[in-house]
């Protein structure tokens, strides 16, 4: 519920200010059908931490929450795992870190400051 609140807060803001914050719903499954939600996981960790910039929001499909019901209704979410709505754009599946780099619009991580961690 947290993350819930916290993405529309980001939107809300983003709206109010004319900010254009880089954002990634990331929808996986804990149900035994998705055998490259772990690898999309820690590729976003990744990101999230190279580029502090990248918000990203993590739900489990499965969850019998009408937040997150309507959360994936609204984005009109498919049951294909991993799924992400990045910048709002839908993606089904995960292959590799350089892909789902390339799925953010040009440009938008780098102009994110690199963390030196």
């Amino acid at each position: 519920m947290l993350e819930i609140r916290d993405y529309l807060a980001t939107k809300q803001i983003a709206s109010a200010c004319g900010l254009k914050p880089i954002t990634v719903l990331y929808f996986y499954s804990n149900a035994g059908d998705c055998s490259t939600c772990d690898k999309a996981g820690y590729a976003l960790s990744y990101l999230h931490n190279t580029y502090p910039n990248v918000r990203v929001y993590s739900f489990d499909y499965n969850l019998d929450l009408g937040a997150l019901k309507t959360l994936i209704s609204l984005n009109k979410i498919e049951k294909k795992f991993p799924a992400f709505v990045i910048q709002g754009k839908d993606f089904y599946g995960f292959t590799t870190l350089t892909d789902l780099e390339a799925r953010f619009s040009k440009g938008s991580l780098a102009t994110s400051t690199p963390s030196t961690k």
